[in-house]
């Protein structure tokens, strides 16, 4: 019974929100974008789990002033970085189950909330904020050899990459394609009027000095072939839809593409065998790139106990 009262007051709310779409639509398109804006661009809170929770407390805590928020950002282990990016009203307690296998493996890990989620501070956000989050976060803590990215953190950071975030290999996992894709979806699901997505599209170009297929991840993925890269997609994700994942390692010279199944779009963060894939991922990379090193160069650290460090 609970679960009907539910159902239906979400859809009294979708009701409203698709009345109000119509309305203001009709009415002033410019009004309607700013509100559609609003709601487009401002996430929800995700709270860690305990779990997530107690892996967060064995790292080093700290705030950054980046980008113009004040950043929440955890750091684990000694060696080579690996930055870990969330999703869209994610946090980074959600890429914790890597954080114990990565250092173990001889890596050093750092996860942050972006701007206006977990613990960060902000109210809106975006994909282009999230992309120069990452890049600011990458220079500020050392500059990462590899990124591990979530759902629309993975876009952010192939936007990051192409700025200059310096890793040479990369984990994508459930990648969006298409920003211009997600956002029509997002009209067509409020219906709102084709002008009020136009005035959209405008005003963000304008804010930016830039056109949204900019942070198309197929686009960019282009000039990455010196990244190796890794995507991770599950064929029944809901959310974003396996093709998207296809798209993007198509696109992405020499990028492996991994299926899995049944895991959808969150569990994927989880699942031993993908977390697993992808520390042997950046472990090849590393042994790859020490095998290279002349005689007599610094080895690169090997594994260590899951322990904060600087």
């Amino acid at each position: 019974m609970a679960k009907k009262s539910t159902n239906v007051r979400t859809e009294m709310t979708l009701a409203t929100l698709r009345l109000t779409a119509r309305t203001l639509g009709r009415l002033s398109p410019a009004l309607a974008a700013r509100w559609a804006e609003r709601l487009f661009f401002t996430p929800r809170r995700h709270v860690a789990g305990a779990r997530a929770q107690a892996v967060l407390q064995q790292g080093r805590p700290r705030t950054l002033e980046l980008v113009g928020e004040r950043l929440r950002v955890w750091s684990w282990g000694e060696g080579p970085r690996v930055l870990l990016l969330h999703g869209w009203s994610g946090s980074a307690g959600q890429l914790t189950a890597f954080v114990g296998p990565l250092v173990e493996a001889g890596f050093s890990c750092v996860a942050f909330d972006a701007p206006a989620h977990g613990e960060s501070t902000g109210t809106r956000t975006n994909l282009p904020a999230f992309a120069d989050a990452a890049l600011a976060v990458g220079r500020a803590t050392g500059g990462p050899v590899a990124v591990i990215a979530h759902s629309m953190g993975a876009a952010a950071v192939a936007a990051a990459l192409r700025s200059g975030l310096p890793a040479t290999r990369a984990v994508l996992l459930a990648p969006p394609a298409d920003p211009r894709v997600v956002l029509r979806e997002f009209a067509d699901f409020l219906h709102l009027p084709h002008v009020v997505l136009e005035r959209m599209v405008a005003r963000f170009e304008a804010q930016r000095g830039e056109p949204l297929a900019h942070y198309s991840v197929p686009d960019l993925a282009g000039a990455l072939g010196h990244v190796a890269a890794q995507v991770v997609h599950d064929r029944q994700d809901r959310e974003v839809p396996f093709a998207a994942g296809a798209q993007v390692a198509a696109a992405w010279p020499g990028a492996r593409l991994l299926s899995t199944e049944g895991l959808g779009h969150n569990r994927l963060l989880y699942a031993p065998q993908v977390v697993q894939g992808a520390v042997e991922f950046l472990k090849r990379g590393l042994e790859q790139e020490q095998a290279l090193l002349p005689l007599g160069s610094p080895s690169v650290p090997g594994p260590r106990a899951l322990a904060a460090n600087g």
